[in-house]
């Protein structure tokens, strides 16, 4: 058992050297295994990196795997099968339902509870407690103690009430995602894969503790672990002095692995420490070879001697606002791609506020006729198939007023024309007829100017609207009624009217319009919206609820669903999150919006627990994520990180 680190400087070479050692020893060992885990995003791109490097462009006993998808490999493996993992939107349904159930013993959370968003903050403070082992009687024993004030110890009780609602929710029924770590870690020492295998971990800040306790395991059971990390050769790789360090997540990745390879016994090989990035990512410039060295650092130099070109390699620009920014950038990205010869994959645009500048760029780049591709998921709540669906329940709720009513005609998916419905309007509004009754009813009125035509034309829009929404009315008002019924109903309106036919439809105009994502939006939300009801169906089927719960526990789920995009096509700016984004191969960064509270993000977002109140539970070893003062370091890091030039 060997633990090998390779270390440099961001640029030095560290992915590039790691694996052209592993393509060797992989082809002198070829009954070995290779495990390359890499997190989720670069799964793709290390395969093509490997592939690259290796002689016959195979890499046989070289897999590349995610932590997640190493779980799985090794379940095949095993013959583990019969897990139900309960994923992001499946675990807002479960928690709507426990907030419901529990919503007497909520006592500081239960006022937010119904705020848009909410239960997915729940949510992520679940998941965070189980990422970081920490239990619900932990929580408790600390709220009782007399170290937390009031306010905290009654918000930490109300954390623990969900908390154990949902454990018991899910005992002997599903497993979350962050738990497949704990399983395999408990079978890990069966697998044939994992046995005298050598592991390689690249593309890591650092650790959770969950992905430490398997690491623990691994170590035991592995030939080798390889792991690079990013860390400047000047610096004490050993020892931090504390957060603001640029380079502390590092740190503490090296000592928690050297303190685990103690504990074992591992043999901790000298580090790999790889030199001079100027010659490897910056060989052709020269300014951001100087920048690696000096930003962020206490102690930083003077640039000379730059050349024209040279000194161009950094530009830095003001402007009003984030409009003019992009404007400016798509004039700079049209001379570089018509006068310079770059391809617009060969360019990037980065910033920490990716939904305020998402919404100039179809505008802009669309007027310079720049393609791009965004990398982001986006929520489905505000679709129209989303409003379609909940127009029908404001409809059930209102008995069928006015504003529902009209909410759902003017969907777009109605089989009535524009005028005709300006018509139903404008009859509604001058005799104001409202509730169900009276739309079952025959209308008789006939308003000053109107021709009794009008009116009978009028009365088979009524019907057709009676006809087309009345089986699912009375399908949400039974008392008898359960989720299973109400999703039915819904499903069968949305048969009824050809919806899956109609999306469709959207999503050809939209193709033909060149509005690519849209029409991505279009051909997914059927599909994302089917699943979604299956949830339901599955989690909730024989519950009896009210229309008021159902709407709750639907917005839940849809807060948590997204629709993926992906490159509409192969050469295109890509836009995309400071934090999120990974970029590879770009010649020519943009990066927008480097504004103070942006860059770094304002240190006030704590989430339900707040920064101090994290440094309190730090206190008592209990501890949690990065609070907001600690990501604005990370940040930092970050940035130091980005430019990949």
């Amino acid at each position: 058992m060997k633990l090998q680190l390779v270390l440099g400087n961001s640029g030095s070479g560290k992915t590039e050297y790691m694996y052209q050692k592993i393509v060797e020893e992989a082809a002198n060992h070829p009954k070995k295994n290779y495990l390359v885990i890499v997190p989720e995003q670069f799964t793709m791109q290390t395969q093509r990196k490997l592939v690259d490097l290796s002689l016959n462009g195979a890499i046989m006993n070289i897999d590349v795997l995610s932590f997640k998808r190493l779980a799985y490999r090794v379940f095949d493996e095993l013959g583990i099968r019969d897990m139900n993992i309960l994923e992001e939107t499946g675990k807002n349904l479960v928690l709507r339902k426990i907030a419901q159930e529990k919503e007497d013993k909520l006592t500081v959370l239960r006022p937010n509870m119904s705020r848009m968003g909410y239960i997915s903050e729940v949510k992520s403070l679940l998941s965070e407690l189980v990422q970081y082992n920490i239990s619900a009687e932990q929580l408790r024993n600390y709220a009782k103690s007399e170290k937390p004030s009031p306010v905290l110890a009654a918000k930490l009780n109300d954390v623990v009430t969900m908390y154990e609602g949902f454990e018991a929710f899910m005992k002997e029924r599903y497993i979350t995602a962050e738990e497949l770590l704990h399983v395999l870690r408990n079978v890990a020492d069966q697998s044939e894969i994992l046995k005298d295998s050598v592991l390689v971990f690249d593309e890591f800040t650092g650790f959770t503790p969950i992905q430490n306790q398997l690491l623990y395991r691994l170590f035991t059971i592995v030939e080798k672990v390889w792991v690079s990390l990013t860390i400047d050769e000047e610096e004490d790789f050993y020892h931090s002095k504390g957060m603001q360090e640029l380079f502390d997540m590092s740190k503490k990745t090296i000592q928690s692995l050297y303190r685990m390879a103690e504990e074992l016994q591992v043999e901790k090989l000298e580090p790999i420490v790889l030199h001079h990035p100027e010659e490897k990512r910056y060989k052709n410039a020269k300014a951001l070879a100087f920048m690696e060295k000096n930003l962020f650092r206490l102690k930083s130099s003077k640039m000379e001697g730059l050349t024209d070109k040279e000194e161009k390699q950094i530009q830095i620009a003001a402007f009003k606002s984030p409009k003019d920014e992009l404007i400016n950038v798509a004039r700079q990205i049209n001379q570089l791609v018509q006068e310079e010869e770059y391809r617009y994959r060969d360019i990037a645009v980065v910033t920490g506020a990716l939904d305020v500048y998402a919404n100039y760029v179809d505008t802009v780049f669309g007027k310079y006729q720049i393609p791009y591709f965004i990398d982001k998921t986006k929520q489905i709540v505000f679709h129209p198939f989303i409003e379609w669906i909940r127009s029908v329940l404001e409809i059930v709720r209102t008995d069928f007023s006015y504003e529902a009513v009209f909410r759902f005609v003017r969907c777009g998916f109605c089989d009535l024309e524009e005028k005709k419905l300006d018509e139903l309007e404008n009859y509604l509004l001058a005799t104001g007829l409202r509730g169900l009754s009276a739309w079952r009813k025959r209308w008789l009125r006939l308003p000053k100017g109107m021709e009794a035509e009008k009116l009978e034309e009028l009365n088979q829009a009524r019907e057709y609207l009676v006809d087309l929404l009345l089986p699912a009315v009375e399908a949400f008002k039974g008392k008898e009624t359960t989720v299973q019924k109400q999703i039915l109903a819904i499903y069968e309106l949305g048969c009824k009217m050809n919806m899956e036919e109609l999306l469709w439809k959207k999503e050809q105009q939209c193709m033909d319009e060149n509005q690519q994502v849209k029409a991505k939006e279009y051909g997914q939300i059927y599909r994302i919206v089917m699943e979604l009801f299956e949830k339901y169906v599955n989690l909730l089927g024989e519950e009896h609820l009210t229309i008021q719960e159902f709407e709750e526990i639907l917005d839940a789920g849809l807060d948590a669903a997204e629709v993926a995009t992906i490159p509409p096509e192969l050469d295109c700016v890509t836009i995309g999150d400071i934090e999120r984004t990974r970029l590879s191969q770009i010649k020519v960064l943009f990066f927008v919006g480097v504004n103070d509270g942006v860059i770094p993000k304002s240190a006030n977002q704590g989430g339900i627990i707040s920064q101090y109140e994290r440094e309190l539970l730090k206190e008592m070893d209990i501890e949690l994520a990065p609070g907001a003062r600690e990501q604005a370091f990370i940040q930092k890091f970050y940035l130091y990180l980005k430019p990949q030039v």
